[in-house]
């Protein structure tokens, strides 16, 4: 059934009247701004998910307790997350090709030509995805100067991360891989996907998920390592998409990602938005139990990997000598 389009003013008054939303925080008046500068109604409703709903009586449907502020908070904290997903997922992208470079050159066995006809053998649809890149993307010309002949270093140029992850792990399933990740990168695949496309990452913290989760096994071993985080706490925290994703995420940077300056500065944005931005309206959320354990484990974890990465930079440092 289709739904009557409704103008800004009206989606106000749909919020207020027929789902309950309040707007004692954000006025009227600043919701309207909002809306209509910085997200659209569609989308910002999505963050509701997290609340719930009067089953009976007069406001059967509509939302307990919840105010518009809460919904804006959400989709700004959600913004700041993509944001730096992006960021660490194009550093793992470009580290795992250098990797895989590196491990061919170093093959005796591989030419840089064998590997791809044998992937495109497994992956056929793979040369006409490249023939429609040829003609509306930036990397065309180089499409088209080597398409009759593809080496490996100039296929992982044009590649999607989709496509470059299934080469990533054809290789890897016959040489040892040096960084045992092959397993994880569908999940940072979903991850960037959602991210790169702007799609809502923490309008569905409570159950039921989007999809259902395999957690890694490699993955659950590591954060097990963790001693403020209790067993159950991780094992139900893992079964969202989100939460197992971005572990993912922080696992495969914190292998693959050599260590620098650029590094410590993506952990240090990393904690900063966590620490601080995450928590500058908190008030609006010690309500909510699903939002608050969720955002606590997600501390718990950042603070992990941050320290991890901490030590190991004070180690390397210690180890330097004039001797």
């Amino acid at each position: 059934m289709r739904k009557r389009k409704l103008n800004t003013a009206e989606q106000i008054a749909h919020m207020r009247d027929k789902k309950g939303i309040k707007f004692s925080i954000t006025d009227e008046e600043q919701a309207t701004k909002f809306i209509n500068k910085h997200t659209y109604y569609f989308k910002l409703k999505a963050y509701a998910k997290n609340y719930e709903k009067y089953k009976t009586g007069d406001k059967e449907d509509q939302y307990i307790d919840l105010e518009f502020a809460y919904i804006e908070e959400l989709s700004k904290l959600d913004a700041y997350l993509r944001k730096i997903i992006i960021k660490m997922v194009l550093d793992v992208e470009h580290f795992l090709k250098v990797q895989l470079l590196k491990d061919i050159a170093e093959n005796d066995n591989e030419d840089g030509y064998n590997i791809v006809e044998e992937f495109k053998k497994q992956h056929p649809q793979i040369i006409e995805q490249l023939e429609a890149k040829a003609h509306n993307s930036y990397c065309g010309a180089l499409i088209e100067k080597y398409k009759e002949d593809f080496a490996v270093w100039n296929l992982v140029e044009v590649l999607s991360f989709g496509n470059f992850i299934d080469l990533y792990s054809y290789f890897y399933s016959y040489h040892k891989e040096p960084v045992k990740v092959a397993s994880m990168l569908q999940s940072i695949k979903w991850l960037r996907n959602a991210a790169a496309h702007n799609n809502c990452l923490l309008d569905r913290i409570t159950k039921p998920y989007e999809r259902d989760v395999s957690v890694n096994k490699g993955l659950m071993s590591r954060i097990s390592k963790i001693r403020n985080l209790p067993r159950r706490t991780r094992e139900n925290k893992m079964t969202n998409p989100v939460l197992h994703d971005f572990v993912a995420l922080l696992y495969v940077f914190e292998k693959v990602v050599p260590q620098s300056a650029a590094k410590n500065a993506t952990y240090s944005e990393l904690t900063e938005l966590i620490d601080v931005r995450f928590v500058k309206n908190k008030h609006y959320f010690k309500e909510n139990e699903a939002i608050v354990s969720c955002y606590n484990f997600l501390k718990i974890i950042v603070d992990f990997y941050a320290k991890s990465a901490y030590n190991r930079n004070v180690e390397q440092k210690s180890s330097y000598s004039l001797v």
